[in-house]
């Protein structure tokens, strides 16, 4: 009886080394998956920010003033106004803008 009592504490400092060890293989493991998904995630977000550049450059394009003029011209066939066509008109000031808002809305 004596026996077994003094060989145990001998096999729970094994047992406690053996799961220490395997705890630090599974974290060592847990880590380099993670480098590798870091490394992955890093590679996608240099190629989406390379696409973005590219679909912000292709959007400015599309507003510009040129390809605007071009659409207009071609695809919509309008065409340049004479300056002397072009009337000008003059924007209200916001006070009459109010004040004929409420007189429409009292006049009802």
């Amino acid at each position: 009886m004596r026996n077994i009592r003094s060989g145990l504490p001998c096999y729970s400092l094994i047992f406690i080394f053996v799961l220490t060890a395997f705890a630090v293989i599974y974290l060592r493991t847990e880590v380099v998956c993670m480098e590798y998904e870091i490394t992955q995630l890093q590679a996608k977000k240099v190629s989406l920010l390379k696409e973005k550049k590219i679909v912000s450059a292709r959007l400015e394009s599309l507003y510009s003033c040129r390809h605007i003029e071009v659409v207009a011209v071609q695809k919509l066939k309008m065409q340049p106004s004479d300056r002397e066509n072009v009337f000008f008109l003059k924007r209200p000031s916001s006070v009459t803008l109010a004040k004929n808002t409420i007189m429409k809305r009292t006049v009802r």
